[in-house]
Order: C-alpha cells, then structure tokens, then sequence
C-alpha cells in the first residue's frame, strides 16, 4: 500500500524553512560586509595615488563578489516557496473536482451520522433526567 503522502515532501517541508534561512543569514551578511568594506575604503582613500592600484582592485572585487552574493541570496529568498506554499501547490496538484465531490458526499454522510448520534445523547439525557424525577 502506498502511502497518501511521500514521506520524503514532508522531510523538504521541514527543510525548506532551514534552507530560506541560511540564505537569508548569507543575505544578511554579504551586505554588511559590503557596507563595511565600502566605509573603510571610503575612510582610508586619502590619496588614491598613494595607494597600490593591485590592492584597490582587490577591494573592489572583495565589495562587488560580495554584492552579487547577497543579490544572488536575496533572488533565492524572495523565490524560494514558503512551507504554507508548498503544502498549497501539493494540494492544488492532487485536487480535482471528483476528490472534491467525493469528500462531499462523505463528509454529508459524517455529519448525517454526527447529527444522529448527538441526537441520541440528547434523548438519553432527557429520559435519564425524566426517570430521575
């Protein structure tokens, strides 16, 4: 018998949240350290000829591979699904209307046989209650 739900979706649903994660954590980081990186050349350029023209380029390889890793973090993150949008696109590929209208028709029948056993708790009550009088 094979299972309603691959048990390897639900290991990517719990995995998903830790992959947006360190994305995000990536994200976070390349920034500042754009930021950083940026400030001290900015603070420490007071003669750009005084300074060796390997060394500026190698900090603006530094600031611009890490502008493009948080970009490329920030691409993945807004594009990587959610776990609600996961389990949304599962359901949305197994559901047509023949699941739909069988789940309707069964759950009428459940609550058909809800409703009549509430009603027979109903009226056990009232006859215990009447007996005890």
């Amino acid at each position: 018998m094979e299972p309603i739900v691959n048990p390897w979706f639900i290991y990517a649903l719990s995995v998903a949240d830790g992959i947006k994660g360190i994305f995000i954590g990536f994200m976070i980081i390349s920034i500042v350290f754009v930021f950083v990186t940026l400030v001290i050349w900015l603070l420490t350029m007071e003669d750009p000829s005084d300074r060796k023209g390997v060394e500026r380029f190698m900090e603006r390889v530094k600031i611009k591979l890490c502008g493009v890793i948080g970009i490329i973090c920030l691409v993945i993150v807004v594009l990587f699904p959610t776990r609600n949008t996961i389990v949304g696109m599962y359901v949305a590929s197994h559901l047509t209307k023949d699941t739909l209208t069988k789940i309707g028709t069964e759950v009428d029948g459940i609550r058909e046989t809800i409703k009549g056993d509430v009603i027979d708790i109903i009226e056990e009550i009232i006859q215990a209650e009447e007996s005890s009088k």
